[in-house]
């Protein structure tokens, strides 16, 4: 007679644990939503204007550099305020987690400056870019940036004009002149955005050709995600967009903790692939539509590529026509955001059959 064994895995622990990193990743997000504002920018889209590279020197306190203090390479600070007096200077780029940042009058940094959930006041000079997410940024007496300065979710106040007494944001006969100051002009705008949207045509043909290699490579595998898209796509959306903000977190909490980089490259791997082949699958649905209006025959490969660059086109020139301005900067966004949406739908229908296979192992498992 057979005794039954045991599954050395416990379903219940394994969804107790699952359902916990669900809780976390999600008190997470929302908690960084609760700090979003109108945007406002200045000068063109940076989304990091300090890369990632393993810093020369790490906190994880208040860091003060004095007059007497150089520090030599690239500095991280998580969770921790930052005050570069007189004097004091650091010779590469700055990064801080959750802290604000002081540079007084005579303090300097040779590099970029980036800033997450904090406040930034800059008396002093910054040699490089600068980009402030969810703070706000002042200038005050002779602070200046060299480079382009970007404030997402966060105002701007500009008190260097000994007229004004008070903290104020700068309005737009003012935010020309403070343009100006920062070294970009509007000639330098308008081939700013010349430059974005020939970006974007490089970008919607890259796309292009790749959704093609993959209908060529995978013909018979796209053309199954391209039937379930129509079906269940609320619930497609809802896990796409799951797997995308979770894995997305998780790559960053990866590439800022430096030791990590490498699980890094593996979630930016899988957060390409599966978008990849559901964009492609998105674009071949779109094709599809079109060349049925003809009587035009038309190869499944080029079907897809058409689709791909009727879908991808005009979103990345949403994003492109986004400049220095409010109006541009929120065209952008819709355009950001309805490529968000497409990619969530695509990518949730990669992965539905692959989640219900899951829950049929567990139940199976449970059943035995």
């Amino acid at each position: 007679m057979n005794t039954p064994h045991s599954h050395p895995y416990s379903p219940s622990v394994s969804s107790h644990v699952l359902l916990c990193c669900f809780v976390l990743i999600s008190f997470i997000s929302f908690t960084d939503s609760a700090y979003a504002k109108d945007e406002t920018r200045f000068g063109q889209n940076h989304f990091l204007a300090a890369p990632f590279s393993p810093p020369n020197n790490s906190y994880t306190d208040d860091l003060v550099v004095d007059s007497n203090d150089q520090l030599e390479g690239d500095v991280a600070v998580w969770s921790g305020d930052v005050t570069i007096e007189e004097g004091g200077k650091i010779f590469g780029n700055l990064v801080v987690m959750s802290g604000d940042i002081d540079i007084e009058a005579g303090g300097r940094v040779e590099g970029d400056v980036t800033n997450f959930r904090g406040d930034v006041t800059i008396a002093g000079k910054i040699l490089g870019d600068l980009d402030v997410f969810s703070g706000d940024l002042t200038l005050v007496q002779s602070g200046s940036v060299s480079g382009d300065l970007s404030v997402w979710a966060g105002e701007i106040y500009d008190k260097r004009d000994s007229n004004s007494s008070a903290s104020r944001r700068p309005n737009e006969e003012n935010r020309s002149q403070h343009i100006e100051e920062m070294g970009i002009s509007p000639v330098g705008r308008f081939f700013g955005a010349l430059v974005r949207l020939l970006g974007a045509g490089v970008a919607a043909l890259l796309i292009g050709a790749l959704a093609g290699g993959l209908a060529m490579w995978k013909p018979q595998y796209i053309e199954s995600v391209r039937r379930r898209l129509r079906g269940e796509m609320v619930i497609n959306f809802a896990v796409g967009f799951l797997f995308n903000l979770v894995v997305g977190l998780l790559t960053i909490f990866f590439t800022v903790t430096c030791i990590l980089i490498p699980m890094a490259i593996v979630t930016v791997g899988l957060l390409i692939g599966v978008n990849s082949i559901g964009w492609t699958a998105l674009s071949a649905s779109v094709g599809r539509r079109l060349t049925g209006y003809t009587d035009v025959s038309v190869s499944s490969t080029a079907t897809v590529i058409l689709g791909a660059l009727l879908l991808t086109a005009p979103l990345a020139g949403l994003w492109a026509v986004g400049g220095g301005t409010i109006v541009g900067g929120c065209i952008s966004v819709l355009g950001t955001l309805a490529a968000v949406g497409l990619a969530s739908v695509g990518s949730g229908t990669v992965l539905m059959p692959w989640l219900r296979r899951l829950s049929a192992s567990d139940e199976a498992v449970s059943a035995a």
